[in-house]
């Protein structure tokens, strides 16, 4: 795209005598099973053959055309812009049985002045799309044009005789330079997909324009490399499947930056660049090929793909922040969300380093600090909802953009479950090959959105420690997560927004265990120093996010300890092993739990002075011999008032569980003992609740008495 290039023509012009004469195309980028697929072949070899493979998943050779008749074909003057309109070399019927995919057709061309490679890469639709993978790559092939000056001119100054062209053709060959963005951008994504086992389907730039609801069939939708060139189908297309709920992800950069046109059946493509040369100025200005975001057309890509290349720049590009002076990375913020699952990155760490992942051209959208957090302002028509997950600076050639421009990696969605994810880099697609960070960062993506799970977004939360930094020579901000706590105390909550504008659910954890279901809680200090990990999770119907903190806790004052044992009420003092006791402190704060052993003791060190509620939580069977009908007569006393029960056993004689003892209790106990019924309303063991002071001394001998629903006249026996 690089606004400067026409400096390079003169560089171009003295080294560029003659374009080849040899090369090949075909009659289409993108055919189906059962179409005719025709060849154009221009080659100084006498005779030669057309061998076709797939690429990607299942890759390997295909077809193998007979022998054909060689001959080198001459070149019009109007080549560039009108076609090459070769005679016919082969022609054959797509095969039903081959895959939707990437496939490349590979001929020989004679060596030295050749500028192309002998390649032609072509697609295979599903003749039912949608039906082969939810998910859909679209490859840049407009991009591909744009830079293919095959017979002397391209869209572009630098490669271009005598100016550059208003329009190419689709009707040639590809120069080596053109088609390079496949093998050094796109092929890692096609190759990735494969080694993961996730199936796709794939279609060039103008299948948008010939099919207008193609994407509908899709759950996901790939661009990648450098897609720079979009049509207003191509682009509305786009968005009414966005709007309808669809999924976009754009692993590309440079992209949607200038609008073109098709004509001659989509095999011309029409970008004047310069809206005083485009006929269509003043006649549909919606049409005219400019910049998206310039007069008269002044619909900035920003709306549909949150960032744009006048608000990113070069990054690894030459001289402008070479990987070699430490860039070519994003900076990572919002680690919170699951776009960074599976990564372990924090806030502030390096994405894309193992391969420079940022650059050449990268995308950004102008934001401001919030928290230690960067958060878009909306200028240019980014969503106010794009999430920024990384950042990296880039150098902008735009005299009309300040110079402290971004790259700007982010996520946004809407109410009808519409989701864009942009890399906002070209280079994305090359950490594919051995980065792991970048490879876990895409398979979530493409994972969720083809499950169609999209969960909360945390945006906020508190305690939170904002701390500046120097991160690619740039005064940033950093929002930790790691806190220290010597008080008594610490308030923990989070806001979260709903992709689908639903009500969220909440809980939090302290090392795993369960502490509160609350959007926020409040963490006691009466537990001894270490560290811990709070996490708060946020849930809707589809997904779960979370968001951790390492916290560390300072706590000098003095612990005790406390024992005890666990017994059958006190009568029979059948003692209770593997039994838990729970310890928890009534001010709130962790809750201490603690098995009892083979005996029924118990024990608690490092505990804090404080009031605490202590009670056993028993998982034993129910004894088949504890209830019997003299229980039913005991019941059936205190009823009438013949007798009195307290404590436990009045605990134990209320069997359903009413809050009072009555002739209903009774006759359930008779129902259990005779088995008309195998459990009552109240649970099968009943145990007291001891509140218990720990002041300046440790507390030993304690007992817990436990008993069996129903049994009132403590004749249950057997170990426990």
């Amino acid at each position: 795209m690089r606004i400067s290039e026409g400096i390079l023509a003169f560089i171009f012009l003295l080294s560029v005598n003659i374009f080849s004469q040899q090369g090949g195309y075909t009659n289409s980028l993108s055919v189906q099973n059962g179409d005719v697929l025709n060849f154009y072949i221009s080659t100084s070899a006498s005779q030669y053959q057309i061998r076709i493979y797939k690429l990607g998943l299942n890759a390997g050779l295909v077809y193998t055309s007979p022998n054909i008749q060689g001959g080198v074909r001459s070149i019009p003057n109007n080549a560039s812009s009108n076609g090459c309109n070769w005679q016919l070399s082969y022609s054959m019927t797509v095969p039903s049985n081959w895959e939707p995919g990437v496939y490349s057709a590979e001929f020989p061309v004679g060596s030295g002045n050749s500028q192309n490679n002998g390649t032609i890469i072509f697609t295979v639709k599903n003749t039912l799309p949608g039906t082969y993978s939810k998910l859909l790559v679209v490859l840049s092939t407009n991009t591909m044009q744009a830079y293919n000056n095959y017979g002397g001119k391209s869209l572009y100054d630098f490669n271009s005789t005598a100016g550059r062209a208003s329009q190419v053709s689709f009707l040639r060959p590809y120069t080596a330079d053109a088609i390079d963005d496949y093998y050094s951008r796109i092929s890692y994504l096609v190759d990735w997909l494969a080694l993961n086992n996730l199936t796709a389907e794939y279609c060039v730039d103008n299948d948008l324009d010939k099919f207008p609801n193609l994407l509908n069939n899709y759950s996901a939708v790939v661009y990648a490399g450098h897609d720079e060139y979009w049509s207003l189908e191509e682009r509305t297309q786009a968005e009414n499947y966005v709007a309808g709920g669809g999924k976009l992800i754009l692993l590309s950069g440079n992209t949607m930056w200038w609008q073109v046109r098709f004509t001659n059946n989509n095999q011309t493509m029409i970008c004047y660049k310069d809206k005083n040369l485009d006929p269509l100025t003043g006649v549909d200005n919606t049409r005219v090929t400019v910049n998206w975001y310039d007069s008269p057309v002044n619909n900035p890509e920003n709306s549909i793909t949150g960032v744009s290349f006048r608000f990113g720049g070069y990054v690894n590009d030459g001289n402008n922040l070479p990987a070699s002076q430490g860039y070519g990375d994003y900076t990572a913020y919002n680690t919170q969300s699951w776009v960074f699952d599976g990564t372990g990155l924090e806030e502030g760490d390096p994405v894309g380093t193992v391969v420079p992942v940022v650059g050449y051209e990268a995308d950004g959208a102008v934001f401001n600090w919030q928290n230690g957090i960067p958060v878009v302002n909306g200028i240019g028509g980014t969503p106010l909802n794009f999430r920024i997950l990384g950042l990296s600076p880039a150098v902008t050639d735009n005299p009309n953009i300040a110079t402290n421009t971004h790259a700007t990696m982010g996520i946004y969605t809407n109410t009808n479950g519409g989701a864009v994810f942009n890399a906002s880099t070209t280079d994305w697609v090359r950490g594919l090959d051995s980065d792991q960070v970048v490879q876990k960062i895409t398979y979530n993506v493409i994972n969720k959105f083809l499950q169609n799970r999209i969960p909360p977004e945390i945006v906020s939360w508190l305690p939170n420690n904002v701390s500046s930094a120097n991160i690619h020579n740039e005064n940033v901000f950093v929002s930790n997560r790691n806190i220290t706590l010597t008080g008594n105390s610490l308030n923990f909550s989070v806001a979260a927004e709903d992709p689908y504008n639903n009500t969220l659910g909440y809980f939090w954890t302290i090392d795993g265990a369960v502490v509160s279901h609350q959007q926020s809680f409040t963490y006691y200090n009466n537990s001894p120093s270490g560290v811990k990990t709070v996490t708060a999770y946020v849930y809707n119907l589809k997904d779960t996010s979370s968001i951790s903190w390492n916290l560390t806790t300072v706590n000098n004052n003095p612990v005790f300890t406390l024992s005890g044992k666990v017994i059958y009420d006190n009568k029979s003092g059948t003692s209770f092993s593997q039994t838990e006791i729970l310890l928890i402190p009534t001010a709130g704060g962790d809750t201490l739990s603690v098995m009892t052993d083979s005996s029924g003791n118990f024990s608690f060190s490092g505990i804090f002075a404080g009031s605490y509620n202590l009670s056993a939580q028993v998982t034993k069977l129910f004894p088949v011999n504890s209830v019997n009908g003299t229980d039913a007569l005991l019941i059936l006393k205190t009823f009438v008032g013949q007798l009195t029960l307290s404590g436990l056993k009045a605990n134990s004689a209320d069997v359903n569980n009413d809050q009072q003892v009555n002739a209903g209790d009774a006759l359930f106990v008779v129902k259990r003992f005779v088995g008309t019924i195998n459990s009552f309303p109240k649970g099968n063991w009943i145990s007291e609740t001891d509140h218990i002071t720990i002041t300046n001394q440790n507390l030993t001998g304690l007992k817990i008495n436990v008993i069996a629903t129903g049994d009132v006249d403590d004749s249950a026996a057997g170990a426990y």
